[in-house]
């Protein structure tokens, strides 16, 4: 099952009990539709770039203000190379890779790939469905939020 942002928002704020969720159906096969796939970090990564953020941060650190540019946080913190050339390599060695779009975040964090709703079946062994979800209960600010960002009802 793939949900929707609205839907990951509600269930995020912790608001499960909220929303009611009810299969609509089976997406439309040949629809456009995007997954993302998060590549993993190197070991240790997150711990260091925390360190750094805490480094750069403290005007009692040496490297206070010493801040990195985009592409150095990237090659420093972003997806781990193996990884992201592992994931690419699946994309490309799936049957489905001539219909796939590939995109990828310039940090190598992400890979976004978009396809016909039956390819991206094929390629995740995955069934796409379409779920409506209410949000009885939910407060007039949250609904007035998702209604005015999301397609929610």
């Amino acid at each position: 099952m793939l949900l929707t942002a609205a839907a990951t928002l509600v269930l995020a704020a912790g608001a499960a009990s909220a929303a009611s969720f009810e299969l609509v159906g089976r997406a439309e096969p040949r629809a456009e539709h995007s997954v993302l796939v998060y590549v993993k970090q190197a070991d240790g990564a997150a711990a260091a770039c925390d360190a750094l953020l805490h480094e750069v941060s403290d005007p009692r650190s040496a490297r206070y203000g010493q801040h990195l540019t985009f592409d150095e946080v990237g090659e420093r913190f972003g997806g781990a190379p193996e990884h992201y050339a592992a994931v690419r390599e699946w994309l490309d060695a799936s049957p489905v890779a001539d219909k796939l779009r590939v995109e990828a975040a310039a940090n190598r964090e992400w890979v976004r790939v978009t396809a016909p709703v039956v390819a991206l079946e094929r390629l995740l062994d995955a069934r796409v469905e379409f779920y409506a979800y209410a949000l009885a209960g939910a407060g007039a600010g949250a609904r007035r939020v998702l209604r005015a960002h999301t397609d929610s009802p």
